[in-house]
């Protein structure tokens, strides 16, 4: 049966040779990163849903839903968990920590043997509690050892190809006419309170902190004068508007944002109740990944009110996961 690979690099031209005929058969492959801020919102016991719940509710979808019975067959999906802070990278790297469907190449029965098709338990399902008993370890330890700091902005900026996958591979079967487009979707699922810290620098266009968020709250009730949040922000964008990532990779990533959250909250310390910190930590958010590239319809944002119990909690997943 001739085979035919049209291209491997990042974006792949069609063929003048390919007949009108031809099928095209799209197969996307799943590359999604957990990232969780280990920063001072774990000490918001209360506030906050474990990182190690939420994750587990991801990983329960893995298989048979984001891996179904229709696209297992050589699929490179790769689910992992990465670090912002380069800390904790060298003290738990080593940990089980991704889920490498990729690693099986066209080795179907192995492949198939690891998911447990048709089998009571799996390589697979020993991985996957694996990951979420590792996170939960990692978080204990994190707070034992009071060895906090997150650096988002940074982490975003210097995100690199070893991490995001951009490229496809068009395999043509001449005798069947059929195309088969792979792809890769890549998914960053940041798992955070929304208040962005930083390292090494105090630039405050490159964080958000409580000073920055009540600062616009006051700047907004004495001069809004009930214009759109969004419209006094551009007002006063050189103000109060993160700096956009300059990073060529983001327009390829989706990027999830769970457990958005008040921290003064539960101290009884916000009570700003017609501008409270969620909304214009959810504004400023999305103002700041749209400019760095992210596509309006691929951001997801989640206060930790949404993710309270696991159903709610997969319904968000299967939702933005499943995004065509």
């Amino acid at each position: 049966m001739p085979i035919i690979v049209l291209c491997t690099l990042y974006s792949c031209q069609s063929d003048n040779s390919l007949s009108k005929d031809t099928e095209v058969i799209k197969r996307r492959h799943f590359n999604i990163i957990i990232v969780p801020d280990l920063s001072n919102r774990l000490k918001a016991a209360g506030l906050i849903k474990d990182d190690a719940f939420i994750v587990q509710q991801f990983v329960s979808l893995i298989y048979p839903e984001l891996i179904t019975d229709d696209s297992k067959i050589y699929q490179e999906d790769v689910f992992r968990l990465d670090f912002i802070n380069k800390l904790h990278m060298s003290k738990y790297r080593s940990e089980t920590f991704s889920i490498d469907l990729a690693r099986f190449k066209k080795e179907q029965d192995k492949r198939n043997k690891y998911l447990g098709i048709h089998e009571h338990s799996s390589a697979f399902q020993k991985d996957t509690a694996a990951f979420v008993s590792n996170l939960r370890n990692l978080i204990r330890g994190v707070k034992a050892e009071r060895t906090y700091g997150s650096d988002i902005y940074g982490y975003l900026e210097n995100l690199n190809d070893i991490l995001i996958d951009t490229t496809t591979q068009d395999i043509y079967d001449a005798e069947t006419k059929e195309l088969l487009h792979n792809y890769h979707t890549n998914i960053i699922v940041l798992l955070t309170d929304g208040y962005i810290e930083t390292s090494g620098t105090n630039d405050p266009h490159r964080s958000l902190s409580q000073t920055k968020i009540e600062s616009f709250r006051k700047a907004y009730m004495l001069h809004g004068n009930n214009m759109a949040l969004d419209s006094f922000l551009e007002q006063n964008r050189g103000v109060y508007a993160i700096n956009p990532v300059r990073n060529g990779l983001l327009p390829y990533c989706r990027i999830l944002v769970l457990q958005l959250c008040d921290r003064g909250q539960g101290l009884g310390a916000n009570k700003h109740e017609s501008l409270p910190d969620l909304k214009i930590i959810e504004l400023l958010w999305k103002d700041w990944l749209i400019h760095s590239g992210i596509k309006r319809d691929y951001i997801g944002l989640y206060n930790c009110a949404a993710t309270s119990d696991a159903q709610s909690t997969k319904a968000i997943f299967r939702k933005f996961l499943l995004k065509k």
